[in-house]
């Protein structure tokens, strides 16, 4: 009896002996984290490859990365930030950071960044309109500004169109929500006034009204593809303004449009709900809504005072625009409030005969700045 045939050994392959353009093509695909963490410290030759700067023209810190799990606060995460932008060696054309950064970190970047191309930077709490402004004063190569969530307002819009006049797409996005109703277009004209050369725009859960509208498309001529998912002031536009968008847009989402392909939490903020239950807390978040967009709510001035049944156990979650966020200058319940309170909890307990409010600012681990409303009332 014949013993069966052992088939001839598989030849040892020493991953080494690969080509070095090979073995940074397969390295890429570990991403940002993957290569600063790991593959940089598997062997001398893979070191001398990660080292390359051409490894690091692309540096992503988005949640694609598993950064979060990687690292855990944001200096850590700051600190991988920094040593991929030194291993660029100043030829970084595309940065992405997601649930952290600072304005000291978009300093670092934009100092070392001269020919940065794209910047993408997503629920980023800790980031100023000052800071970003300096940093995109640095950066007159920039064609791309994605903004998703992001502290900042009209100045850094102006700006950013100012000093990048190669800028060809811009994206300014918030939540949307339908009430309570605001109308807005101070982006929408900043936007119009000084980004002329735009190509693309995505202004997904914006305030804006058809006046803002029209003068985007007045004077962005060369505009071709507009998102204005949620934007439901312009939801129901008049016949021009809407015949003219159809002809001028070749790719053009409208405010009812599917989320689905967005790529973010996509989910409305609307208060309906919260309405039912206590309307006279609603009542008096509709009128912090109106006080803080007017720049008149100061914790040292102004006290809020309102009235609902006595409820052992009461708790509401709403959600508003990350852009509207409490500023703390000093203390607990110090400084000015320049954001609609966000918050997802009310402790109620009897002490007294008054009522009174404190707030208190924390980050939520999905990345959303939140305000804990304690309310004291008999």
């Amino acid at each position: 009896m014949t013993s069966p045939s052992i088939p001839p050994a598989t030849p040892h392959r020493n991953w080494l002996e690969l080509p070095a353009d090979l073995t940074s093509s397969i390295l890429q695909r570990l991403g940002t984290v993957g290569v600063l963490v790991s593959a940089r410290k598997v062997c001398t030759t893979w070191r001398a490859i990660c080292s390359d700067p051409a490894m690091w023209r692309v540096v992503n810190l988005g949640h694609s990365s598993n950064l979060n799990y990687v690292c855990g606060t944001d200096s850590e995460m700051e600190k991988l930030a920094k040593k991929a932008v030194d291993l660029s060696c100043g030829q970084l054309v595309e940065f992405c950071a997601e649930d952290f950064a600072s304005d000291e970190l978009l300093r670092y970047v934009s100092e070392r960044s001269g020919q940065l191309r794209r910047l993408q930077l997503v629920s980023c709490y800790g980031i100023s309109n000052e800071g970003l402004s300096e940093m995109v004063k640095n950066l007159p190569f920039l064609e791309e500004l994605r903004l998703y969530y992001i502290p900042v307002s009209l100045q850094s819009i102006e700006v950013a169109g100012r000093c990048c006049p190669q800028l060809k797409s811009f994206s300014f996005n918030r939540h949307g929500y339908r009430w309570p109703h605001i109308e807005c277009d101070e982006d929408a004209l900043a936007v119009a006034e000084n980004m002329p050369g735009l190509r693309h725009l995505q202004l997904f859960g914006n305030k804006m009204t058809s006046n803002g509208l029209l003068a985007i498309i007045e004077k962005c001529p060369h505009l071709e593809s507009l998102d204005m998912r949620q934007c439901f002031n312009v939801a129901n536009l008049d016949h021009d303004l809407a015949k003219r968008l159809s002809h001028q847009m070749k790719d053009l989402r409208l405010p009812y449009d599917s989320t689905e392909d967005y790529g973010y939490d996509a989910e409305l903020n609307d208060w309906d709900s919260l309405e039912e239950d206590y309307p006279s807390v609603t009542w008096m978040l509709t009128m912090c809504y109106m006080m803080i967009f007017n720049g008149l709510f100061y914790f040292s001035l102004i006290r809020l005072i309102w009235h609902f049944p006595w409820r052992s156990h009461m708790s509401a979650k709403c959600r508003a625009e990350e852009d509207w966020l409490v500023r703390r200058e000093g203390g607990e319940g110090e400084g000015v409030l320049n954001a609609v309170l966000c918050y997802d909890k009310k402790e109620i307990n009897v002490q007294g005969h008054k009522q009174r409010m404190t707030v208190k600012k924390r980050k939520s681990r999905i990345g959303l700045a939140q305000v804990t409303v304690h309310a004291l009332i008999t």
